[in-house]
């Protein structure tokens, strides 16, 4: 059995984080598996993080570009 915050079955799929974990688990080695994981569901986070950020920032720009034409 896998227990994982939300923070990790939010961005691994729960057969995906099996696959993962799968040669850490062959070798018993628990905490590399727990190591590993948390370091791709983090790296899937800042990701997504990045993307709306991204997306944020281009409405904003949009905005802003709208309100100078306007007040100009």
């Amino acid at each position: 059995m896998i227990v994982a915050s939300d923070g990790v079955w939010e961005f691994i799929e729960s057969i995906d984080v099996v696959k993962i974990i799968a040669p850490f688990y062959e070798s018993n080695n628990v905490e590399g598996a727990c190591d590993y994981l948390l370091g791709v569901a983090l790296k899937r986070w800042q990701e997504v993080i990045k993307f709306f950020w991204k997306e944020i920032l281009k409405f904003f720009n949009r905005k802003k570009k709208l309100w100078w034409m306007i007040l100009h």
